[in-house]
């Protein structure tokens, strides 16, 4: 009876292994289409990121342009609000690397900290034209034009 058995599981291996083998092929096949879900959500990620970057860099340059041509408005004072948190977070290093652009929003508003509501115009009209002056390669003339628009509607 003992060798009954032993025969018959015996006799079993060949179809466990190609069982086996099959199952094997299955969940390589899986593992292979995972990675490729998991590359292209990785790529998806690195695109919204760079995309993030991009509207966050707009924002800056907007900001720096009402704060610069609005001195002493509310919206000013809101924007340079954002721009000290701005500086925070690049030197935490929260965006240093997801911005993939070589614009480097803190170039633009560097001069952005001497900004101060209540100093005299002269000041503000220097820097002002300094700031300007940086942002001239980075604000197109129909983007300057956008900001005009909305700064003379909300400012």
């Amino acid at each position: 009876m003992l060798f009954q058995i032993l025969t018959y599981y015996i006799s079993q291996l060949p179809c466990v292994v190609e069982t086996c083998k099959v199952e094997k092929r299955e969940l390589n096949s899986l593992i292979k289409n995972l990675q490729e879900e998991v590359h292209a959500k990785d790529a998806s990620i690195k695109i919204l990121r760079e995309n993030l970057s991009a509207m966050r860099l707009a924002i800056r340059e907007f900001s720096c342009f009402i704060a610069s041509n609005y001195p002493g408005t509310t919206i000013a004072t809101t924007a340079q609000t954002w721009e000290k948190r701005w500086k925070t977070e690049d030197e935490e290093g929260l965006w240093n690397s997801s911005a993939s652009s070589s614009k480097k929003p803190s170039a633009i508003c560097r001069d952005l900290s001497q900004i101060k509501p209540n100093t005299s115009s002269i000041a503000n009209i220097s820097t002002a034209n300094s700031l300007q002056s940086e942002k001239a390669h980075f604000v197109s003339p129909q983007q300057n034009n956008i900001f005009h628009e909305f700064a003379r509607k909300n400012g």
